[in-house]
């Protein structure tokens, strides 16, 4: 037996256990992905019922949580964060981290802050996405901007609306842009 075939295993078996369960199958995922065998990631996660992608996106996460945990600097905080975040926060600080270019030492704070006040994987997305745009929002702003988007939508389509509900988000929209001065 092969050791990608061990780490395939237990990984899949681990990750039926919830959330500690997960991270164990991210190691694995890490191991098999930065070993990189044909095929050895699909298969992972067709036995995770996962796709490709969310495998690639665990052996991220576990990966800047071993990176991290590696530096002196962050260590001991390291062991706390990591028992209080979900993967899925470290996954999203992964793909930020490679997307914006993020320095190390941004990643460790938002994912501390994240710790210290309890904050979702979505406000944390929301504020990584906001803080490394061009024209960064506030996060109500931001948020205020998705709801005009569906609102707009509402208001527009006669395809099973009736015309109240028309009306209704026609109505909310201009209360919306009055309070947050959005246009467009």
């Amino acid at each position: 037996m092969n050791k990608i075939s061990r780490e395939h295993r237990r990984g899949v078996s681990a990750y039926k256990r919830g959330e500690v369960g997960r991270w164990i199958a991210a190691l694995d995922a890490e191991s098999i992905v930065r070993k990189y065998r044909r095929g050895a990631t699909l298969a992972y996660a067709q036995d995770l019922s996962r796709s490709a992608d969310t495998v690639e996106n665990y052996a991220k996460g576990y990966f800047l949580y071993k990176l991290l945990r590696s530096d002196i600097r962050y260590v001991s905080e390291m062991r706390f964060i990591r028992r209080q975040l979900t993967l899925s926060h470290f996954t999203t600080a992964a793909r930020a981290w490679h997307k914006y270019e993020i320095p190390i030492e941004d990643i460790f704070s938002v994912l501390q802050d994240a710790y210290q006040n309890g904050a979702s994987v979505r406000t944390m997305r929301s504020y990584l996405d906001a803080a490394h745009t061009e024209d960064p929002l506030p996060l109500p702003q931001i948020k205020a901007t998705k709801i005009l988007k569906e609102l707009r939508w509402l208001s527009e389509t006669t395809f099973d609306n009736s015309p109240a509900v028309q009306k209704a988000a026609a109505v909310l929209i201009k209360v919306i842009e009055r309070a947050w001065s959005i246009t467009g």
